[in-house]
């Protein structure tokens, strides 16, 4: 997003109530606990704290996220469903909520994001790196846990979204992946 849309993000999300904050809020555990990996990269929101849990609220307890698009209304509902509790929605600008992704989701999170294009990277360390990978180490990486939630990523959107099909095809540079609906 350029720098007119994300102003322009901050300044619609103010107007309608809802807080933009200028450096991500510190996390705390029992709130990032609610909220499984693969659903935060899917809903791009990562859980800040548990409000009224310890007094900071006002009335019930309500899970506190950071979203990267907080005009996302139906990832808020998703998300209260999920988690049996309503959701405040806070804003941040995309590379802090990117960053506030990695630090708490970890490098699965990040590598599953960025796959599926929801955080970009630069491709040259990348391709640089391909040429020295080996077949014993294919064979590896097929069973790390990343590349597995990467699959049950895909295939869980598959179900959400009732396809019969998933379709994964590779091109030099891009893989595009068609579900048939």
């Amino acid at each position: 997003m350029t720098e007119n849309g994300q102003a322009e993000l901050s300044e619609r999300c103010q107007a309608l109530g809802i807080e933009w904050l200028r450096e991500a809020p510190p996390v705390r555990d029992e709130a990032l606990r609610m909220v499984p990996a693969e659903v935060a990269v899917r809903l791009k929101v990562v859980p800040v704290r548990i409000a009224g849990s310890n007094g900071d609220g006002q009335g019930g307890e309500a899970l506190v996220v950071v979203m990267r698009d907080p005009l996302d209304l139906s990832a808020a509902d998703e998300l209260g469903a999920l988690t049996g509790l309503p959701v405040v929605r806070l804003g941040l600008d995309e590379e802090e909520f990117d960053q506030l992704l990695r630090d708490n989701y970890g490098t699965t999170a990040a590598r599953m994001a960025e796959r599926l294009g929801g955080i970009e990277k630069d491709t040259g360390e990348i391709e640089h790196n391909l040429d020295a990978i080996q077949t014993d180490d294919l064979h590896r990486m097929a069973e790390e846990p990343s590349l597995i939630n990467l699959v049950n990523l895909l295939l869980l959107e598959a179900i959400r979204s009732r396809a019969s099909d998933v379709h994964i095809e590779p091109f030099e540079n891009d893989l595009v992946i068609k579900y048939r609906i």
